[in-house]
């Protein structure tokens, strides 16, 4: 599913130009508020394979209708009746939003119906599909909620004479609601009809409550053995509570797919039904001797889970109905829940006039290492220029254009030649230094040996300083992470005015997820940001973590004494950052750029570390494909073979120096001949 890595991004940009909606994207959950809408992370559906693409825009235009023309204060009234007259509305909410929306524009039309035909046919493992689970329910409300959602759609819809030979009980009951559905119809060419829409919910609501009281006032004898009342809320084949509606109302798709029963069409006249089996003609509002018996077991007041504990309306809706699109456990990729939210901590940008000395002294250890590293970085990072003809010369290829006059005697032989030459050009490069700060790099110098940081930053200074003497731009970074709750501590986040800065994102990231996690989303699957522990059961009380991205060198800056800022600090998420430094490095206009990026191990601080792992391999390949060149070189630890193709490993500065002259001469030179950059990263 690789194009659609920016599907969501790409969607949302337009969505925001379009309809001046604020779109954001994040976690695995897409949901609308008022003039705004959120968009799930695509990763999180990458195991539903490439045609998946056109569902996932469906997605996208159902979401944006509920922002555009949902009142979500007329909506937040309804759903205060409870969850069993909140998902009733909700379905027919959302039989107009599409309406609206397909009428509208065509393109809406085509892509809500491949969302919607997705839903009908898709069942997750072990799992039943939408018309297996209307055929085995033993919640009739539930069922019939399902149904209804369906037949409301009139893209990707289903008639409600489809709906017969799955239950003849719910076909019965939307027989009685066939008005109802045509009546949605109806409401397309009116913005923000949600009040409408709670109006014929109202009726349709109050219908089968006395047709329910009506049922149960019949002799036993006359009576079904109806299904079990609360054993809906197993998720393992009957609907759920609310599952009819498929989304958690108008603001909701579950699990960020069409996680709402697809499809609601009525006939091509919009009644619903066809005349054969438009069977209620029966006043809606009175008694309704043809109405299933089975509705004597229906309870609307009592909607509840398994053992009769209350369920939330947002558990109601996913257990079923994301279900469908969970993501199987041994598939799950690397899923950030807000990538948007992180710290990033620029050194070079604050006063580094404290380290002086220090540095003076780190350049001098350094010394031999930095002329090893001239020679290498001269001869191999010059990035040769697209080869120039010379003409007029004496000897080299026959010029064709002269070759006439030539012949003629009009040019002497020693002008009739040219040559191509190739200059050195030393703005066609650019190089990152990304340096691993986890907290196994240690600190300092220990028992007269230093530490992996200290030897880190001596190599970052060595080729800070050779890159400088040879003019090349270049940047040096590192990476780390940070808790909510060291904020104050922490050697990256303390002082300089930043912790401010780390709290309010902290702050932020709860936010999101609390309200993540009110629309569904479970917090603890994402990659990072939320830690699972072991009294931590939700959003409010579970630790946070997020990166630090940390700036030594600026591309344009001489001063290199930020580079004493390189530590070893906490857990390390190398995928990310070097994703993260790939897209720096991007932006910058020379055709060549090259990125060395030093560590001690393997990545660690992901919710699983080999995910994790696994993680850095896909973005070093992306990020090598994209043209950028990427060399590992491991701080006492030959962990970086694993990740980086091309790879050294140095136990001290003299390490380096032998490198530089020995090995990564020839790899650099032979790349510059042969890397050509292809396109930036999105």
């Amino acid at each position: 599913m690789s194009e659609l890595e920016h599907v969501m991004q790409r969607v949302g940009r337009v969505v925001a130009a379009d309809q001046q909606l604020e779109v954001e994207v994040r976690g695995d959950a897409a949901y609308a508020t008022r003039g705004r809408v959120v968009l799930p992370a695509v990763e999180c559906y990458a195991h539903l394979g490439a045609n998946a693409e056109r569902m996932l825009h469906g997605l996208c235009d159902h979401e944006c209708g509920h922002a555009s023309d949902t009142d979500f204060e007329a909506f937040e009234r309804a759903a205060s009746r409870g969850p069993a007259f909140k998902h009733l509305v909700n379905a027919l909410e959302d039989g107009y939003i599409e309406a609206r929306k397909g009428t509208e524009w065509r393109g809406c039309a085509e892509n809500l119906a491949r969302k919607n035909e997705w839903f009908w046919t898709r069942a997750a493992k072990d799992q039943q599909t939408v018309p297996q689970r209307i055929s085995a329910a033993t919640d009739l409300w539930a069922a019939f909620l399902l149904a209804l959602t369906m037949c409301v759609r009139p893209f990707g819809g289903k008639r409600v004479a489809d709906i017969a030979p799955l239950n003849a009980d719910v076909h019965a009951m939307l027989v009685l609601c066939e008005d109802d559905i045509a009546e949605i119809a109806t409401l397309t060419g009116i913005p923000r009809a949600t009040s409408r829409t709670v109006e014929i919910a109202e009726r349709i609501f109050t219908r089968f409550q006395q047709l329910a009281e009506e049922a149960k006032e019949r002799p036993d004898d006359h009576k079904p053995k109806a299904g079990r009342q609360g054993d809906e809320g197993d998720g393992e084949g009957d609907p759920q509570p609310g599952s009819g509606s498929g989304e958690s109302g108008p603001h909701q798709e579950p699990g960020g797919a069409p996680g709402e029963p697809s499809d609601g069409e009525g006939d091509e006249d919009g009644s619903g039904a066809s005349g054969e089996d438009a069977g209620g003609d029966e006043d809606a509002d009175g008694p309704d001797t043809g109405a299933p018996l089975a509705l004597a077991a229906l309870d609307l007041k009592r909607w509840s889970g398994e053992g009769g504990a209350p369920l939330t309306p947002e558990q109601a809706i996913l257990v079923e109905v994301r279900a469908v699109f969970d993501m199987p456990d041994d598939v799950r990729p690397y899923i950030i829940f807000d990538p948007s939210i992180e710290l990033h901590r620029d050194f070079a940008s604050e006063d580094q006039s404290q380290h002086a000395s220090a540095y003076r002294q780190f350049e001098a250890e350094a010394s031999l290492a930095t002329e090893a590293l001239t020679m290498a970085f001269e001869a191999g990072l010059r990035a040769k220029r697209e080869q120039r003809p010379v003409f007029g010369a004496d000897e080299g290829f026959v010029d064709p254009v002269v070759l006439p006059e030539y012949g003629v005697g009009a040019v002497s032989p020693d002008r009739m030649y040219l040559q191509y030459v190739a200059e050195d050009d030393l703005k066609g490069v650019a190089v990152s230094i990304l340096v691993d700060c986890s907290g196994s790099m240690g600190n300092g110098v220990s028992s007269g040996r230093p530490s992996k940081s200290y030897l880190a930053r001596l190599a970052a200074i060595a080729m800070h300083q050779a890159l400088r003497t040879v003019q090349i731009p270049h940047e040096v970074c590192g990476f780390t992470t940070a808790r909510d709750g060291d904020a104050s501590y922490h050697a990256y986040t303390r002082g300089g005015g930043f912790e401010e800065h780390a709290h309010a994102q902290f702050k932020l990231l709860r936010s999101r997820l609390i309200e993540a996690e009110k629309h569904g989303t479970d917090v603890f699957q994402f990659a990072r940001s939320a830690r699972s522990d072991e009294d931590a059961y939700s959003a409010k009380d579970t630790a946070l973590l997020l990166p630090v991205h940390a700036t030594f060198k600026h591309f344009d800056q001489e001063d290199g004494r930020g580079l004493c800022n390189i530590a070893g600090i906490a857990e390390n998420l190398d995928g990310e950052a070097v994703l993260w430094q790939a897209r720096r490095l991007a932006q910058r206009p020379e055709r060549r750029r090259v990125m060395f990026v030093l560590s001690d191990g393997h990545p660690a601080g992901s919710r699983d570390n080999a995910q994790g792992a696994r993680y850095l391999k896909e973005v070093v390949e992306r990020v090598i494909e994209a043209g950028v060149e990427v060399y590992g070189i491991g701080i006492k630890s030959s962990a970086v073979k694993q990740f980086y193709p091309v790879s050294w490993v140095v136990n001290d500065v003299e390490d380096l120096a032998r490198i530089a002259v020995d090995v990564m001469t020839d790899v650099i030179v032979t790349n510059r001949n042969e890397q050509q950059w292809i396109a930036p990263l999105g």
